[in-house]
């Protein structure tokens, strides 16, 4: 580790923040009339005022909520916190918790060669966007001491040689020891499941969205090779079972035949950037809720997700039309990439078409007319579409439909054979 130089410290001050410190509620209980009458009546009571509130019932009948409301007086907290558990939340049968937004949560940062999440993260947490407190970066690779140490955080270089996993990993606990999060800002090495038993924090990881279509190494190389047309990242809390944690945060942006491996590389630095802190932010603002296998994400008040992995089911909800239809594509997406992969079926970017004499994919740049091509294709007697943009191929090479939609105006509709169109 090398020590920052004395007096370059520059830690990010939240009193410039201008905002009034909350406190905040999270809370998940069985369904039932009158929740959130009782919460906010037992809130009203004690004076304290509602200044945000999000709540989601899922169709197995929980329900979930957060609720941010102006901050008792600190000798008053305990009390308050006491009450509401006898009065409140026992009754109700409520798991619950409060946070403090004047409590900063302590965050470090582990790092490989890359540093494009890293610096994007140290500069939010220096412009007081980011909600923690940085306390360290712990990284396999020297590269970034000078970065670091400049804003006057210790940057703790611990190499990881073959064989020398587990006293590395020993290393990082020590000086892991006490923060409230860690992310992992692209760093490439696999922690085993002791050390996040140990860890005794959560993790957030980003990877690339074309997992597991393309996992290992050269990823957009071999997405460029394909002709991929959608490219982005995944934020996700880290678990044993690799890149399988509950997720946080997805965005995609569209590529074209255009764009060459390091356009898709560029631009793939953007969305992972942008996602990973839109997750640590949220899971820094409490806006992140794990009840069992559910994870519940307040979109910040716009929108409100629910994943449950047991079932594999997700439900989005909220008043921003746009962002629940795209949150709720990509949580299909990634569910049906997962599934796809553990049974040998990999998704082509093509239009896939089937007849009497076979199955063909055709492979077309973006705006190349495939759209024009399935439907001329469709008119034709024994034709049916398999995917207008990802069919599937297994291992024998054989093609398989995967139902992604394609819009057509009515006039063309009229024109397809029945029971294509719907």
């Amino acid at each position: 580790m090398r020590t920052p130089r004395p007096g370059r410290r520059v830690r990010h001050d939240p009193r410039i923040d201008g905002q009034p410190p909350t406190s905040r509620l999270l809370l998940a209980c069985p369904d039932r009339p009158g929740l959130i009458a009782a919460v906010s009546g037992f809130l009203a009571a004690a004076g304290r005022n509602i200044l945000d509130a999000d709540q989601h019932s899922s169709r197995e009948g929980r329900f979930f909520m957060r609720m941010a409301f102006d901050q008792a007086p600190e000798a008053e907290r305990e009390p308050l916190y006491r009450r509401f558990e006898q009065e409140i939340a026992g009754p109700l049968g409520m798991d619950h918790r409060f946070a403090e937004s004047s409590r900063r949560k302590r965050l470090a940062i582990m790092v490989s060669r890359e540093d494009h999440c890293l610096s994007d993260l140290l500069w939010r947490w220096r412009s007081g966007e980011l909600g923690g407190e940085v306390v360290a970066v712990v990284s396999n690779h020297p590269d970034h001491a000078a970065q670091v140490e400049s804003l006057g955080l210790p940057y703790h270089h611990l190499p990881v040689a073959p064989g020398e996993r587990e006293a590395a990993e020993e290393r990082a606990l020590e000086l892991l020891a006490g923060v409230d999060l860690l992310v992992l800002a692209r760093y490439m090495q696999v922690l085993s499941a002791d050390f996040l038993r140990r860890l005794d924090a959560p993790a957030i990881n980003i990877h690339h969205s074309f997992l597991p279509a393309f996992v290992g190494a050269d990823p957009y190389a071999r997405a460029h090779e394909r002709g991929v047309k959608l490219i982005g990242a995944t934020a996700h809390y880290v678990t044993e079972e690799l890149d399988a944690g509950p997720i946080i945060d997805q965005d995609v942006t569209r590529v074209s035949h255009r764009d060459e491996i390091e356009d898709l590389m560029g631009i793939g630095r953007d969305v992972e950037r942008l996602v990973l802190a839109r997750a640590v932010k949220a899971h820094l603002d409490d806006r992140v809720l794990l009840d069992g296998d559910r994870t519940i994400v307040d979109y910040f008040g716009r929108a409100v997700s629910v994943l449950d992995r047991s079932s594999g089911r997700v439900v989005v909800q909220g008043e921003d039309e746009h962002l629940v239809h795209e949150a709720a594509y990509l949580f299909v997406l990634s569910r049906a990439g997962e599934h796809l992969d553990r049974i040998g079926l990999l998704r082509l970017h093509a239009l896939g078409l089937a007849g009497a004499q076979g199955a063909v994919a055709v492979m077309l740049p973006s705006g190349g007319g495939k759209s024009t091509l399935a439907l001329r294709a469709l008119r034709a007697e024994g034709v049916r579409l398999l995917s207008e943009d990802a069919p599937l191929l297994d291992r024998r090479g054989r093609l398989h439909p995967f139902p992604l939609r394609i819009g057509v105006n009515a006039t063309d509709a009229e024109l397809l054979p029945e029971g294509q169109v719907r």
